[in-house]
């Protein structure tokens, strides 16, 4: 029989709440994203060695007069350590609710000792997961390593409560378990309690709570909750109570932004409430949700055709020498065996080029080993530089490099790390919201020597791959000319100042013209001290047609030429976040590259855009299309 386990805490224990759920509040995603991408991140790493992991995500209502899973979950002393931790007398029971089923299959579950919590290794996945925070048990192809994002589970319940029913590869056995994570400690009846409870089979304080094992417990519940572990190892989450917000939508949106390129290759699918995301249904469901992605069409289709192509076997695929780790920038020599003009030809013409690039990892206790990552560089029709880092099938997408090419120019890349050795280093680098790396943090450098110089590699391979590829640099004759002007052009132009002789004519006069009345602008264009504003001419409004589409373009002055034909990606992105939009009675912003793209609706429309250097002199032009007619100003 389940039950549950309070413990009341030491008295020179410390009291207070969790901080461990900080590193997720930070984060630039929706509590939906963190969850699926924490979901997905654990199977992937207990994938069964040949299999295709799939996850599945349902809903289920339950009615606790005909469940016994929410009877045995919601007893009357739960409800008082409830009310208690929130800070009210008693928490009443629920008499209908709502559960978040999430399933993996193709997984090994949660293996290793259930009977000794002090039991730690790479395949200890049971404490880990139960007895763990700040690190955890990760084997070599691990997604993760700092044993915090099963937080997310919780928080995802009102009742930050989660159960798991897993069935395990190891030994077959199926075990029921659950646990709540309270906010903080709290006090019931003078006795200061632990902010963990525990749901299983032994309710004694002092003992380690295990988990139910007996298979009529199990089938009861597999039955009643519609899951049937008795025949697939992994692992069934039930999230009681889950957020209003983790809906399907929600759910099959975040999967698809997290999970694009490993369902596209086949190595993952996605169950979201009975419709299947997998490699031949990804790219319409894509479609679908298009306004919520954060990548658009052109470079989905690069994944794509990386995912669908053996990019490995064509000619436009070169292995870099592991001299390449030497020097500041990729050389040709260290391309072995391939033609830089054909590769350059190819990438000229929009193909995708592909290379491998070997990466020393450098161990404290063991010998260095050799692992290798693979680069994909496309150049891009429109204006604008994309990129993304993919390690063991979780998209490390807050790192950029390719802004640091000193040859910036339209591309996309994919950096691709399947190798388990990198892959390992790697995680150590990693923040605990796996988005990004950090060069300082303690495991790493604990763990490897040299690991700023091997992160520097993993991080600028594709820039210098681009880098090679990209045209060579034409000279600038006019880099210099207003530091040494052209003496000549000078005595020329005095020559040509030089006042009329005295006697010469001007031609016939002419008779006195009637000057015509200037035309009103329908739209003004003004500077502000870091940005441009437009707004419609109020004197002229009565003139305009509306809806008004416009394209506003922005760059840097210039010492010589256009300064809209010299502008460069390094100066300003207008899709970066540093920029601030108002839009007052208008729709359909669009900034892309140097320009932003807009419509006026009304005579009280206007728009402003902030964010750029104060120091710089900016230059601005404004282009208008009325309903049947085009102008500018």
């Amino acid at each position: 029989m389940t039950k549950w386990q309070f413990r009341t805490l030491d008295p020179n224990d410390t009291s207070g709440a969790s901080t461990a759920e900080d590193n997720f509040a930070q984060e630039e995603r929706t509590k939906v994203d963190i969850l699926v991408r924490e979901c997905i991140q654990n199977p992937l790493d207990a994938r069964v060695p040949g299999a295709v992991v799939h996850v599945s995500f349902k809903w289920r209502a339950l009615v606790a007069e005909n469940s016994a899973f929410v009877r045995d979950l919601f007893t009357p002393e739960f409800c008082a350590q409830q009310g208690s931790a929130d800070g009210v007398e008693s928490l009443t029971p629920p008499e209908e609710m709502t559960l978040l089923v999430i399933e993996d299959f193709g997984t090994t579950g949660l293996c290793g000792a259930f009977d000794n919590s002090t039991t730690d290794g790479a395949t200890e996945n049971w404490n880990a997961f139960w007895f763990r925070e700040g690190e955890g048990a990760k084997p070599t192809k691990a997604n993760g390593g700092a044993g915090q994002g099963k937080l997310t589970l919780y928080i995802a319940s009102k009742y930050r409560t989660v159960v798991a029913l897993t069935k395990r590869n190891s030994d077959g056995l199926r075990l029921l378990f659950g646990s709540c994570r309270f906010r903080r400690n709290y006090v019931l009846n003078g006795e200061r309690y632990a902010r963990e409870a525990r749901w299983g089979v032994a309710d004694a304080p002092g003992l380690l709570s295990k988990p139910a094992v007996d298979h009529a417990v199990l089938d009861r519940y597999e039955a009643e909750l519609g899951i049937n572990r008795s025949e697939s190892t992994g692992t069934s989450f039930l999230i009681p109570a889950p957020d209003p917000e983790i809906n399907s939508n929600a759910v099959a949106s975040a999967v698809i932004n997290e999970f694009f390129f490993p369902i596209l290759r086949g190595t993952l699918t996605v169950e979201v409430d009975g419709v299947l995301i997998a490699s031949n249904t990804i790219v319409g469901l894509a479609g679908n949700y298009a306004s919520t992605l954060r990548y658009g069409p052109a470079f989905r289709n690069f994944l794509f055709e990386i995912a669908t192509q053996n990019l490995d076997q064509t000619e436009q695929h070169l292995v870099v020498t592991e001299k390449w780790a030497d020097c500041t920038k990729l050389l040709e020599e260290h391309l072995g065996t391939a033609s830089i003009e054909q590769l350059r030809l190819a990438f000229k013409s929009g193909q995708v080029v592909a290379a491998s690039f070997p990466i020393r990892v450098s161990p404290r206790k063991h010998p260095a080993v050799t692992g290798h990552l693979k680069v994909f560089v496309k150049e891009a029709s429109a204006d604008e530089v994309q990129e993304l880092f993919i390690r063991q099938d979780l998209a490390v997408d807050k790192e950029k490099s390719l802004r640091s090419a000193k040859r910036l120019m339209p591309s996309q890349a994919l950096t691709l790390i399947d190798d388990n050795e990198l892959s390992r280093f790697l995680a150590a680098a990693e923040e605990p919201t796996h988005r990004e790396w950090n060069g300082t943090r303690p495991k790493l450098e604990r763990n490897y020597a040299n690991a700023p110089k091997t992160l520097r590699l993993v991080r600028n391979a594709a820039s210098r791959l681009l880098e090679l590829l990209a045209p060579p640099a034409e000279k600038d004759s006019f880099a210099l000319a207003s530091f040494f002007p052209d003496v000549a052009v000078r005595k020329e132009n005095v020559k040509a100042k030089q006042p009329k002789k005295s006697g010469a004519t001007d031609g016939d006069d002419q008779a006195e013209v009637d000057i015509p009345a200037p035309v009103l602008r329908k739209l003004e264009l003004k500077p502000l001290d870091d940005g441009a504003h437009v707004r419609v001419n109020p004197a002229a409004a009565a003139t305009c047609t509306f809806p008004m589409t416009c394209k506003l373009e922005l760059a840097y002055a210039t010492e010589f030429g256009k300064p809209f034909d010299q502008w460069d990606a390094a100066d300003f992105y207008m899709s970066e976040r540093s920029h601030k939009y108002e839009l007052r009675a208008g729709s359909d912003l669009a900034p892309k590259g140097n320009h932003v793209e807009f419509v006026l609706d009304g005579a009280e429309s206007e728009f402003s855009v902030t964010g750029f250097d104060k120091n710089r002199q900016l230059e601005m032009r404004l282009k208008y299309l009325e309903h049947s007619n085009a102008d500018h100003i």
